[in-house]
């Protein structure tokens, strides 16, 4: 429901006309971005604990030797840094959003 109203907003701002800085789109093109920014931040925590989680059960069936404990560790490790990488790349350009689809000056 949310994404929805997320995209249907942004697909309105970005036709908007009569920019200029303080407008009303801009404005809500802002909070629709930290609307967004927010839910990332939990989806972070979230799928932080799921991949862990997905990890620990996939190297529980691994054979116990050594090599794979030790292989387990570090793609459970390498796996969650690249998904928290996406998303706070993901972050940071939400700065930009409204300036890119010409809401905000």
């Amino acid at each position: 429901m949310h994404i929805r109203t997320i995209l249907l907003l942004s697909v309105v701002l970005s036709f908007s006309v009569g920019n200029g800085e303080g407008s009303i789109f801009c404005s809500i093109c802002e909070i629709v971005i930290r609307i967004v920014e927010n839910n990332l931040k939990k989806v972070e925590t979230v799928t932080k604990k799921d991949l862990s989680d997905f990890a620990d059960a996939a190297c529980a069936h691994a054979p116990k030797l050594e090599v794979f404990n030790v292989l387990c560790s570090k793609v459970k490790d390498d796996l969650i840094d690249a998904v928290v990488q996406i998303i706070e790349s993901v972050e940071r350009e939400g700065n930009e959003t409204c300036h890119a689809i010409s809401v905000c000056p």
